[in-house]
């Protein structure tokens, strides 16, 4: 769970590409990809990480997200990011892997180019939500 409160939207990227809920949206079960959410109220919006995972919206507007792993925008290193780009390219241009170790590198190389986007577009700002805190989880 990455969020238990109300909120005007959550955007979040999905395998079908991203989507915005908002109140009232229609029943929905999608799995998660690499990417951000946002989660808007108030004018204030969160920036998260999510590595993959599940979503589903039920009657009533109720959004569960079942998340790998969440990060805050502040919790995202730029650094960290570039070097694990740079050594999961380093490890899918070696031949010697097998197809369940190009699977996991090639994992690793979205979520760390994931980190990487967010942090360049948003830098550590975040226009948070008044009072709102959100739970990371690994």
């Amino acid at each position: 769970m990455v969020f238990e409160e109300e909120f005007d939207s959550l955007t979040v990227d999905t395998a079908l590409g991203q989507i915005t809920i908002l109140p009232q949206h229609a029943f929905l079960v999608s799995a998660l990809v690499p990417g951000e959410l946002i989660a808007r109220k108030d004018g204030g919006e969160q920036f998260v990480h999510i590595s993959g995972g599940f979503l589903t919206v039920e009657p009533g507007s109720r959004v569960t997200i079942l998340a790998d792993a969440a990060e805050r925008i502040h919790e995202l290193d730029e650094k960290r990011a570039q070097e694990a780009v740079a050594r999961a390219k380093r490890a899918l241009a070696e031949e010697k892997m097998s197809a369940e170790e190009v699977a996991e590198t090639e994992a690793a190389l979205s979520r760390s180019l994931s980190r990487l986007q967010i942090v360049r577009r948003h830098g550590r700002r975040s226009r948070s939500v008044p009072g709102q805190d959100v739970e990371t989880i690994s």
